[in-house]
């Protein structure tokens, strides 16, 4: 309760200074998934949209909160998760990498029957692990809901993803998570150009293609990270200020 005070108070604040719309409606909920109760904050809109951002844990949230509002103002509700945090993990890669895809197709399930809106997942990093993970989960668990043509799972959004099962040492060539060539949904990925995974991008798209996933590519040219505050760059700085409207 006390935390949700909080929350109120600066969101008035920032409400008078920045988001007159929205800051002041954004919502911490408990969002029950098998069982656990996932920590979610909401940044609610009107439209049949909703995106379930699943957060790595270990990045700055400044540009991932602006990001969150400017799509709220679009129309697409947003539930922002941290996995690790509220699963009380540790925040690494490693925890990332480890995830069943449980609790990720279970907070799809959630989400729709709370709301009634259409579903993407959106990562970046590492988080694509748990949301190609859960995606696929989500798939199996609901095949007869596919051939009556009642989907209403839309595909994920991923920037930059990084899909090893283990990180690779200096010379050798990565090994990537199976289910890469097991997604069959449609994906957009935003991959930053000056990352060093860029590098392995080719190898990306082909596993992803093997299971028959329609994917799509924009590699953003001149930038480290979207999501990174220290990119500071006229190009990052573009690219943010354009993304909410691609998306």
């Amino acid at each position: 309760m006390f935390k949700r005070l909080l929350l109120n108070v600066f969101g008035f604040l920032c409400g008078i200074c920045v988001y007159p719309v929205l800051a002041h409606a954004v919502e911490e909920l408990d969002v029950p998934v098998l069982d656990q109760e996932l920590s979610i904050t909401r940044y609610p809109a009107q439209g049949e949209q909703l995106i379930i951002w699943v957060a790595p844990g270990f990045d700055s949230k400044t540009r991932a909160v602006n990001m969150a509002e400017q799509l709220a103002q679009q129309g697409i509700e947003v539930w922002r998760v941290d996995l690790a945090d509220s699963l009380f993990l540790p925040k690494s890669t490693s925890t990332l990498r480890s995830l069943s895809g449980k609790y990720v197709a279970g907070l799809v399930e959630q989400a729709h029957i709370q709301t009634g809106k259409n579903i993407t997942l959106l990562g970046r990093s590492y988080s694509a692990i748990p949301i190609l993970r859960g995606a696929r989960r989500w798939q199996q668990l609901n095949e007869a809901e596919k051939d009556q043509g009642k989907t209403y799972f839309s595909g994920a959004v991923l920037f930059s993803p990084e899909l090893y099962a283990t990180v690779p040492a200096l010379g050798l060539e990565p090994v990537y998570v199976p289910v890469m060539s097991a997604s069959n949904i449609p994906i957009m990925i935003y991959q930053a150009g000056n990352r060093s995974n860029r590098w392995q991008l080719s190898h990306v798209l082909e596993s992803l293609q093997q299971g028959g996933a329609a994917v799509y590519l924009k590699v953003l040219k001149g930038v480290t990270g979207v999501f990174y505050e220290g990119d500071k760059t006229e190009a990052a700085k573009n690219t943010f200020a354009s993304l909410a409207d691609e998306i």
